[in-house]
């Protein structure tokens, strides 16, 4: 009892001169505890003792008398979790969640992934391990048009002689177009262009054809050189095909016009031709009689 009374009235006085943030009492003796990233190993010294290292994947995060230290987490890539690189031995290292996704409790037992923003959208708040990803609406005069994006795009301005011709919206830009007066304005300076372009071309034809030019001095006039080089080649070809064809010679009979008029002329004035084809007939009785006559008188 003696005894029991005397550790009542020392204890107090011991504990106030150990500092139990870094040391524990056992029994009568005030012991020094192992700091962080250590343990206690067996049969230590209560003054001094040989702490020891907590080993790959271990750690301790306090002062403590533990023979034991604590497991880091496992990261389960099918929890969608990546590996732990340099995991601490003085603290606890959570096991880092893929990219794009984040814790999906406090504890964060599983990883989700993040929310992704949408055209018409943008990012106003990056998810990170704790938190998802908050995505804002494209204010009125702005667009985006892809996923993720960060920043929304204002509508394209139509300005000097163009209107709009699409309107724009959260997800596509404002189209422009040329107004009406400045497309009339370049289809007719074609038209103008075209018109004097085929005066001209009359013009010129209808010279031509007053100052009766044939048709190689036209050609050589208004194709140049180039109708010049045509002329050369259709000259020798014609020259060559010249060569190549035989020569036929045909007779003709010459009239003699000195005779024509030998025998005078009609009443028309056409010249009268003698026919020399038969002999000079004699008229003769057609009596037998008038035959022997004929006979004896020759």
């Amino acid at each position: 009892m003696h005894n029991l009374f005397v550790i009542l009235l020392v204890l107090p006085v011991m504990v106030r001169a150990c500092d139990l943030d870094t040391h524990y009492i056992n029994g009568d003796q005030c012991c020094t505890m192992c700091p962080p990233g250590k343990k206690l190993p067996q049969n230590a010294d209560c003054s001094i003792p040989m702490c020891e290292d907590c080993k790959d994947g271990e750690y301790q995060d306090v002062y403590n008398k533990y023979t034991k230290c604590k497991r880091q987490p496992i990261c389960d890539p099918n929890l969608n979790f990546m590996k732990q690189t340099n995991p601490s031995k003085t603290e606890l290292s959570p096991c880092p969640c893929l990219p794009d996704h984040h814790c999906s409790s406090e504890n964060c037992e599983t990883c989700v992934r993040n929310t992704v923003c949408q055209a018409g959208q943008r990012v106003w708040k990056m998810g990170n391990r704790t938190s998802d990803t908050v995505c804002k609406n494209c204010s009125h005069g702005t667009f985006s048009n892809t996923q993720s994006a960060m920043t929304c795009q204002p509508w394209t301005e139509c300005t000097g002689g163009f209107h709009e011709s699409v309107p724009g919206s959260s997800t596509s830009d404002r189209t422009c177009e040329a107004t009406t007066n400045v497309k009339a304005i370049v289809l007719s300076v074609i038209a103008v262009l075209f018109l004097a372009a085929l005066a001209v071309i009359v013009y010129y034809w209808r010279k031509d054809k007053n100052g009766s030019m044939d048709l190689e001095e036209k050609l050589q006039k208004h194709c140049g050189m180039f109708c010049k080089d045509l002329r050369t080649k259709e000259t020798h070809n014609n020259v060559a095909l010249e060569d190549e064809l035989p020569q036929v010679v045909v007779n003709q009979p010459e009239e003699d016009t000195e005779d024509l008029f030998k025998n005078g002329v009609s009443a028309n004035g056409m010249p009268v031709r003698q026919d020399n084809s038969k002999a000079s007939l004699l008229s003769q009785p057609e009596t037998a009689a008038s035959a022997i006559s004929y006979e004896d008188h020759l």
